[in-house]
């Protein structure tokens, strides 16, 4: 790792697109301590959701931005992540530590 930052763990890829409340609760409550990176891809249906389809990512078609969306803004979520003691921070903050 030459002047690079990495989290010890990335978490969400295999639900990318599919990332709901229960799945998204369900990764909080079991990460171990240490630096995690949650991939999600929040989103709101505005016709330009639909923009990568139309270049060749059709993939993308299949990706639930909105549940993704509610799932992270959700109450629940921020319960967990209160009661878990869990920190927020940006990959600036990592650079710090």
């Amino acid at each position: 790792q030459q002047g690079g930052i990495a989290t010890d763990r990335v978490v969400g890829l295999a639900t990318s697109g599919g990332l709901t409340l229960t799945r998204l609760l369900e990764i909080l409550r079991s990460l171990p301590p240490g630096t995690t990176e949650l991939i999600a891809h929040p989103g709101i249906e505005d016709g330009e959701i639909e923009a990568p389809a139309r270049v060749g990512l059709t993939w993308m078609k299949h990706y639930q931005f909105e549940e993704e969306a509610a799932a992270l803004t959700s109450a629940e979520l921020r319960d967990i992540i209160e009661e878990r003691g869990i920190q927020l921070v940006s990959f600036a903050d990592l650079s710090t530590r």
